[in-house]
């Protein structure tokens, strides 16, 4: 293997070094058979390399004879040698003991073989004698070992690592530490930093041609060569802060909305409260005007039912009366009266004497008495019956309004009962208890929103301070490396001046030397002609200033193809990075015209910048305006699913007053009405019937006793010729009032069932009544409210559509021109470098305009080659 791990020179990386401020002179030479340290510094001419001793390391036996010592010359140390002779040893040896580096086996490819030496432990060692940057005599000594187990496994560690230094007092301080703080310190005392050591002088032979890798390693060799690591980390942990950051700011702002949303939730839940306990207190109102109501109604009803009571006395009474009259009609039709036997006189004269009677005057004043008493009684049968109907409807209405008031208890009893559930209450003072937790949740959220708006503020902070600094060491940079290219091109048109100012300079001065010797010796020679040589001198003085201006005209030849050659280099510079500026904008063709429209004029950070701040405004606003869609199309959908169940609970609790109805009469709730209108009908006859019947029965009884106890018909009271007679009448009226029981006890019977039915009829009519009060007004309230509901999901659910089209396009703009942000910081880089390269391009086409320039530099050198052949006879004395 050849030597060359630690041959990049440091002149590969001068321009590198330099921009990090230092001056690496040692460098090691390599051929094939030769390793040089140039031993005079590793950092400016401070630090120098004494001596270094190696044993026990590679190829290097582990015994005292065996040992290696070098010692460093002054300026340059050449170690020469052929393949194996270990040449890599020692420069291994000075890499592990300045950077700690091992070869590829590690401790086991680095101590010698222990097969090799034949022994059970083999002891390494490597110790460096050496002038620190302070001018100190430093000896860092580092020992390993190598040992055998009884399994026949090998191990390898490290022994005491030793720092002994000596200062120009001639006091000795000794350092015996770790590995890290050996290192650490070593690194301090070469005063060169590791990474230069590792990379550039003692780099390995097969990573010497890492300058020409791959971007991303040679910008982290460059970031370790100029202790850039710890910026980029920083750059790297801020903006892993900043995306944190930004992370819990959209928490935040997320939570900062649920709680908006939770105290707008609140806000409704007390707003609902509020008209809950309103119409609670309506409610109680309308309940206890509903109670009074039902009081009066009860004292109505009672003296209606009195009344009733009273009035069926009296009907009963005059349907008696009916039947008696009726029965004295029939027995009148069927009395059959013998002719008068006497004159029409006598029998005016008797009628006289039975109207002139008392007892007919008496029977004609009860008459007239009975009359108006039936008149009287039949007025106040119609007043009690419209008294009755009155009472029935405000029974009707009573009894809608109990329904009315028991469902509002039951709905407070629910609306409690979530209360306490809900926001675990107590009760019965759930108005105070609901504001007390809704200023404890005021007060949370008022802690929440300070506490956020600080920390947005401390967190904006850093980010602008960090921003700040990245952007500043970006300029550093950025400045930096465009005045270490300006220096360099002063630095080279400097030295290619100098050195043929020296050329100049040299020739003058020979020239100069030699005009004097002539001249000296023109003076000692004999007189000649004068004319003859001041026609010589002016002939040389004339080839002189020709001479000088040849020369200073292939001066400026030179200069001039210098200028050419720097402007064919910068034009090819410049094609080149139009090439590659192209490829990137081609590149990005498509993110630029549907981004930033046709204009691809450069720089494009700010216009990038600028539309990616705008696009994550629009975006900002976007999601917004979705989450808000969202949360209204999901109150609306709740808000339908609420109806649709209002509507169900409502059709149910008409379906069970149908059940009740039909649980009632039997019938449908369109058939109450007409079942009820009939059934009083036949009450009523039915009643009449009973009332006829019971009459006749008491009637024909009273008459069959009458007839027995005074022997004479009981209308006209006409004597019967005999006791038989008497019998007789007496028995048929007995025995047609025996036979009217029967029809009696039906009739009752079928009254009973009629007020039954009747009074299940009435309790229904409550019911139907409820029914189309639910249905006219309730459930038709409930769904024209579904409809409105569903109307607006409708328009929520398109909103939240083309809201979330507009989203994704966003989102697609946005990731373009994330794309194109990756490669516009390089973009612009190129665009200011053609602008720069197209500036210089100028100035140095004009400065080729400004130098004369007619024949080329051979012809120039050829031509001055010749003058000076020419001026020479007249140079030679």
């Amino acid at each position: 293997m050849g030597v060359s791990e630690i041959s990049y020179s440091v002149t590969a990386l001068g321009e590198s070094l330099s921009a990090a401020g230092l001056t690496a002179s040692n460098s090691f030479q390599n051929c094939k058979h030769t390793e040089g340290v140039h031993c005079k510094s590793l950092c400016g001419a401070m630090v120098l390399l004494h001596q270094l001793m190696v044993r026990g390391v590679r190829s290097v036996g582990p015994s005292e004879e065996e040992t290696q010592v070098i010692r460093f010359l002054d300026p340059l140390t050449i170690i020469s040698g052929p393949n194996g002779s270990g040449k890599t040893t020692l420069i291994e040896a000075l890499n592990y003991v300045t950077t700690g580096a091992l070869p590829a086996g590690k401790l086991a490819s680095f101590v010698h073989s222990l097969e090799a030496s034949n022994k059970p432990r083999v002891d390494g060692m490597v110790k460096l004698q050496f002038k620190d940057c302070k001018g100190r005599v430093c000896v860092a000594t580092k020992r390993v070992n190598a040992t055998m187990k009884k399994g026949g496994k090998l191990q390898c560690k490290s022994d005491e690592f030793n720092i002994q230094i000596t200062t120009a007092d001639g006091q000795v301080n000794s350092l015996s530490s770790k590995v890290a703080d050996f290192q650490k310190e070593v690194v301090n005392l070469l005063g060169v930093p590791a990474s230069i050591l590792d990379n550039v002088i003692f780099c390995h032979q097969e990573e010497s041609q890492w300058p020409l890798s791959e971007p991303k390693e040679l910008k982290q060799r460059f970031d370790h060569i100029f202790q850039l690591t710890r910026f980029v980390k920083a750059l790297d942990v801020m903006k892993k802060m900043k995306k944190d950051y930004e992370g819990e700011l959209a928490a935040l702002i997320e939570k900062q909305a649920c709680k908006e949303m939770v105290v707008k939730s609140k806000k409704k839940y007390l707003q609902q409260r509020d008209s809950c306990e309103q119409l609670r207190k309506e409610s109680k109102e309308k309940i206890s005007a509903l109670e009074e109501k039902v009081k009066e109604c009860g004292s109505v009803i009672a003296k209606a039912n009195e009344e009733l009571v009273k009035l069926e006395a009296l009907e009963r009474k005059a349907e008696v009366k009916r039947a008696e009259l009726h029965v004295l009609k029939d027995q009148l039709t069927r009395i059959r009266v013998s002719p008068y036997p006497g004159s029409e006189s006598e029998l005016r004269a008797e009628i006289r004497e039975m109207d002139s009677s008392s007892e007919f005057r008496e029977l004609e004043a009860q008459r007239d008495r009975l009359k108006m008493k039936i008149d009287s009684i039949s007025k106040d049968i119609m007043r009690i019956k419209r008294e009755k109907d009155e009472a029935e409807c405000e029974m009707r209405k009573v009894m809608s309004c109990e329904m009315v008031r028991r469902d509002l208890e039951k709905e407070v009893e629910v609306a409690e009962r979530e209360l306490r559930a809900t926001y675990q209450l107590i009760g019965p003072d759930y108005v105070g208890e609901l504001q007390k937790k809704i200023e404890l949740e005021e007060q949370e959220m008022k802690k929440l929103k300070e506490s956020s708006a600080s920390e947005r503020e401390k967190e904006q902070t850093r980010l602008d301070v960090a921003q700040m600094k990245c952007t500043k060491l970006s300029c550093e940079m950025e400045s930096a490396s465009s005045a270490m290219e300006t220096l360099n091109r002063e630095i080279k048109t400097v030295e290619r001046k100098l050195q043929d100012a020296a050329v100049s300079s040299n020739e003058i001065a020979g020239l100069s030397e030699k005009i004097n010797t002539l001249e000296t010796r023109m003076s000692t020679m004999p007189d000649i002609d004068e004319k003859r040589t001041e026609r010589l001198r002016t002939q040389r003085q004339r080839l002189q200033k020709e001479l000088e201006a040849l020369r200073q005209s292939c001066s400026n030849a030179e200069e001039f193809e210098g200028t050419e050659r720097e402007v064919q280099r910068k034009s090819s510079k410049k094609t080149e990075l139009e090439h590659e500026l192209e490829d990137l904008l081609e590149k990005h063709s498509d993110a630029f015209v549907s981004t930033l429209g046709k204009n691809t004029n450069g720089p494009w950070s700010a216009s990038v910048n600028s539309s990616l701040k705008s696009g994550e405004e629009s975006n900002k606003v976007i999601e917004n305006d979705l989450k808000r869609c969202e949360r209204d199309l999901d109150r609306a959908s709740q808000s339908l699913k609420q109806s649709s169940a209002e509507e169900e609970k409502l059709i149910n609790e008409v379906e069970q007053l149908r059940k009740k109805i039909f649980d009632l009469c039997g019938c449908s709730s369109q058939e109450v009405a007409e079942n009820l209108s009939e059934t009083r009908h036949l009450l009523s006859k039915a009643r009449k019937e009973l009332s006829s019947l019971s009459t006749k029965a008491m009637l024909y009884e009273s008459w069959s006793e009458e007839t027995k106890a005074r022997s004479c018909c009981p209308l006209c009271e006409r004597k019967f010729s005999s006791k038989a007679g008497a019998n007789e009448l007496s028995g048929k009226l007995l025995d047609m009032s025996l036979s009217m029981p029967d029809d009696i006890e039906r009739l009752e019977k079928q009254v009973a069932e009629a007020e039954e039915r009747e009074r299940k009829l009435a309790s229904a009519v409550v019911y139907v009544d409820q029914c189309k009060k639910i249905m006219e007004e309730k459930v038709r309230q409930v769904r024209k409210q579904m409809s409105e509901s569903r109307k607006e999901e409708a328009a929520l659910t398109t909103k939240v559509g083309e809201l979330r089209d507009a989203m994704e396009k966003a989102l697609i703009t946005h990731r373009k021109l994330l794309e194109i942000k990756a490669d516009v910081s390089l973009m612009d880089s190129l665009f200011t470098s053609i602008q720069t390269l197209n500036s210089e391009l100028e100035e140095l086409n004009r400065s080729l305009s400004r130098l004369p320039h007619s024949r080329s530099v051979q012809d120039m050198k050829k031509e001055l080659a010749e003058k000076e052949v020419v001026i020479l006879p007249f140079m030679s004395p």
